[in-house]
C-alpha cells in the first residue's frame, strides 16, 4: 500500500477484505477492527478530514452487496492474528497476497485463537 498512516492503512485493510468477501460470493459478514476511529467513521461516528475519506467512503459503497454486515472494534489483544499476519507481511513483496495455508510462526497464535486463550497486554507503570 506504499507510504500511508496507520489509519489510512487500517481503512485500506477494511476495504480489501470487503472486497475479498464479495468476491468470493459471501451474502453476510461480520467484519472486526482494531482501529476506533475507522469503526466510529463507518458507523457515521466520526468523519475524518484525511485521505482514508475516500476509501472508508468506498468501504460503505462495497458494503451495499451483502445481504447483511456488521463491524465492530475489537481489543488489540483480540486481533492478534490479524495484527501478527500483519507484522510477517512486511517481508513480502507489495501488493494483495492469499495464502492456501498459515504461515508456521501462526500455527501457536491460530490454536489459541480457536481454544478462546487470553492474550495478556503488559504494561509497565513508571509511577
Amino acid at each position: 500500500m506504499g507510504n500511508s498512516t496507520p489509519f489510512e492503512a487500517e481503512a485500506w485493510a477494511l476495504l480489501k477484505g470487503i472486497q475479498l468477501a464479495a468476491h468470493t460470493g459471501y451474502k453476510k459478514v461480520i467484519l472486526e477492527s482494531d482501529s476506533t476511529m475507522v469503526v466510529n467513521y463507518m458507523l457515521n461516528k466520526r468523519r475524518p478530514s484525511t485521505v482514508a475519506h475516500n476509501i472508508l467512503e468506498g468501504c460503505k459503497k462495497e458494503l451495499k452487496v451483502f445481504d447483511a454486515w456488521k463491524l465492530s472494534a475489537i481489543p488489540r489483544e483480540q486481533n492478534n492474528a490479524a495484527d501478527s499476519l500483519a507484522k510477517i507481511a512486511r517481508n513480502f513483496p507489495k501488493g494483495i497476497h492469499i495464502l492456501d495455508s498459515p504461515p508456521e510462526v501462526m500455527k501457536s497464535i491460530l490454536e489459541d485463537d480457536i481454544e478462546g486463550r487470553p492474550v495478556w497486554r503488559h504494561i509497565c507503570n513508571t509511577n
